[in-house]
Parts: structure tokens; sequence; C-alpha cells
């Protein structure tokens, strides 16, 4: 699994995102939050994506236990991400097992 020094290596912005629970509550504490998660921690990155960094020294004084996400689109130079979660082309994926970086879900899909 790519650490956060992989993804400010290949200089891929990262953001600090809010973690879930043991019972799959965002740590965000809103009772209704439909993104748990994945929405980003306004305490560490007030706007957002857009407060996204390749700064490692940023990035390490986070505290530990959150989840990373990393920027996309024109703020990382055109990256993109292909999000696979259906059975069937998961069946497809690994059969055919792309020559790109790809990574695990925690819903059990993949990044691509």
């Amino acid at each position: 699994m790519p650490t956060t020094s992989n993804y400010i290596g290949l200089g891929w912005p990262v953001l600090a995102l809010h973690s879930t629970t043991g019972g799959g509550k965002c740590t965000c504490g809103r009772a209704d939050c439909r993104s748990a998660g994945k929405h980003p921690r306004t305490d560490l990155c007030p706007r957002g994506i857009l407060d996204a960094t390749t700064d490692l020294s940023t990035v390490s004084g986070w505290p530990s236990g959150i989840n990373l996400g990393v920027a996309l689109g024109k703020i990382a130079r055109g990256l993109m991400v292909i999000d696979i979660d259906d059975e069937e082309a998961l069946r497809l994926l690994s059969a055919n097992p792309p020559e790109i970086l790809t990574s695990r879900t925690g819903g059990g899909g993949y990044h691509l």
C-alpha cells in the first residue's frame, strides 16, 4: 500500500480527511454525515482540496489515524482515478490486471 511519502514523492498533493470509528461513524461527529471518512478535516485543510499539499513537513504534522485524500484534476496536474466497485468489473479487473497503479479501497473495490 502506498504511503504518504510515496504519494508526495510522485508529486500528488494530499489533504487531510476525516476517519471512521469502529462503528463506521465519521469522526466529524455529525450523526447525519453522508460521507463518513471521506470529507476534509477543515481544522487541518480549511479550504478543502485547495489546501492539498506536497509538503511532507506539513503532512507529517497532521495527527496519526486520519484518512488522506489525493487531490485530482487540475490541482494535481491532470491526475485522475477510476473507482471500481461493481462485482463484475472486479472480476474482469482480476482477470486482466492493468499496468497502472492500483489501490484497494476500504469498501472492497479498487482505485486505478
